[in-house]
């Protein structure tokens, strides 16, 4: 069976790392999701707590990564400039940031076109879809 049509009542929690504002779980699919609490803005401190659980669960490998965005809840620009660089997107194959907003939509959108992320990185309104696409980024990386 292809990465791409695993069902997800198959897929199971390998590992996981809880944080005051998040919680980080190793799936056996090989998709890191990043679950964060609602109505948080998080600072760079925050941030790279996550990014360092994630690389702690992946073994330091690249991963593709699910942000799954607390309702509420934002990145300030600290750390919006230091996840689209090549520090804060080190364990990353690629990153599919579910919303669940229209402020999440209008914030997402601008560090798309502004800060410009080194890896591929797209925003979902649900996780099948975001799913999805990971699965697609991990198929593209293996081939290179």
């Amino acid at each position: 069976m292809s990465e791409a049509s695993q069902s997800s009542d198959k897929i199971t929690i390998l590992d996981s790392i809880q944080l005051s504002h998040s919680k980080i779980e190793l799936r056996s699919d090989g998709i890191v999701v990043l679950s964060t609490i609602s109505d948080f803005m998080f600072s760079l401190k925050e941030t790279v707590e996550g990014i360092d659980a994630i690389g702690k669960l992946s073994g330091g490998n690249l991963v593709a990564v699910m942000k799954i965005a607390g309702l509420g809840s934002s990145v300030d620009t600290d750390s919006r400039h230091y996840i689209a660089s090549g520090r804060g997107s080190r364990y990353s194959i690629a990153e599919a940031i579910v919303i669940q907003s229209i402020a999440q939509k209008i914030i997402g959108n601008f560090y798309l076109k502004v800060e410009k992320p080194i890896k591929p990185t797209k925003l979902f309104t649900d996780r099948s879809s975001a799913e999805l696409w990971l699965y697609e980024q991990m198929f593209l990386s293996s081939q290179k």
